[in-house]
């Protein structure tokens, strides 16, 4: 309707067209690429919600479920320094640059044992149940076959967790009303649906035999996109405490496997194969991820970067970007 307007206004339509979302406005940009691919030469789909019934059922609820369900093992933002130097002091160094960042969290073996309290319960240290919560924020949400439901949470910036994962106090965090509300107003229109009778296989199957055709954007043939011309580039950062990074690239395994064959399992494991697969969808899509970015923006690390701006140069000039030149932003210095 906009192109309409435009074109009643000012007799003609407008030569280039581009979509730039993050978070919802990353699913909407997957939507867009998917449903309408000719809608736009240019996509920017930054940390996208994609996924969303496993999001909140798999991801915000499971947490919630970790964290809540046994009041014990709610874990209090006091102690998530402890937790994010621990992660650094274990991860930091494996990319060979020991700078506050690490830049492939997947290769991390931090394990939140080693936090547990030998005594009695205190800030320098996480009681047993606070550490099979961690792991299990760490390690994501199954079915009971074992099947992953939602990927975790990577560590590298456990600070940032407070607004999304444990709140200021229990019940306050942004997952509690995002995957507990999601079942109970959206699934199940029951007010007094209780979070604690959660079924992960039940609930995640009716969330998406109800909603899934309508809010997931999990389609992994963009051969028409491409056909249109159309360019695609995907950011995600490594420490988002909202949407775990590893659904960004699950989703772009995902398109790779479909477009340019290679076996699930070869994608999986990234080998040679599944590289140059992923070289051969290069011409119209790419994936930066970003150590240290939080939620779209914030954290430790190169916050800040031009990604509409290289999405245009790429459909107009025919340069497709290989890498995005980033600093980190804290207000009003940028470093």
């Amino acid at each position: 309707r906009a192109k309409q307007v435009m074109g009643a206004f000012y007799g003609g339509t407008p030569e280039r067209s581009y979509f730039n979302g993050c978070s919802t406005g990353g699913r909407q940009a997957l939507m867009e690429a998917q449903r309408y691919p000719e809608d736009y030469d240019g996509i920017v789909a930054g940390a996208a919600a994609n996924f969303f019934t496993h999001l909140q059922i798999g991801g915000s609820l499971w947490v919630v479920l970790a964290t809540l369900k046994d009041p014990e093992s709610y874990i209090p933002p006091s102690k998530l320094p402890l937790i994010n130097k621990a992660s650094l002091e274990a991860c930091d160094a494996t990319d060979g640059l020991k700078d506050g960042l690490i830049q492939d969290p997947r290769k991390c073996k931090f394990d939140p044992a080693k936090l547990v309290c030998k005594a009695e319960d205190s800030s320098s240290c996480l009681t047993p149940k606070q550490v099979e919560a961690l792991k299990k924020i760490y390690d994501g949400s199954h079915y009971f076959n074992g099947k992953v439901i939602y990927p975790g949470n990577m560590p590298g910036h456990e600070e940032g967790w407070v607004p999304y994962i444990t709140g200021t106090k229990p019940y306050e965090a942004g997952d509690f009303g995002l995957g507990v509300d999601f079942v109970k107003d959206m699934v199940y229109d029951n007010p007094q649906w209780d979070f604690r009778t959660t079924d992960l296989d039940k609930d995640a199957a009716a969330a998406d035999k109800k909603l899934a055709s309508v809010l997931n954007a999990t389609d992994s043939n963009l051969s028409p996109f491409r056909a249109h011309g159309g360019k695609l580039l995907m950011y995600h950062g490594w420490t988002d405490p909202a949407i775990s990074s590893l659904n960004t690239i699950n989703y772009f395994k995902s398109v790779v496997i479909r477009m340019a064959g290679v076996n699930e399992i070869a994608a999986q494991q990234e080998t040679p194969a599944f590289v140059r697969g992923a070289q051969s969808v290069g011409d119209f899509m790419r994936l930066f991820m970003v150590p240290g970015m939080d939620h779209c923006f914030g954290g430790p690390g190169p916050n800040t970067f031009d990604a509409l701006g290289a999405v245009v140069n790429w459909a107009e000039q025919k340069q497709p970007p290989d890498k995005l030149i980033a600093a980190h932003s804290t207000a009003p210095v940028v470093l």
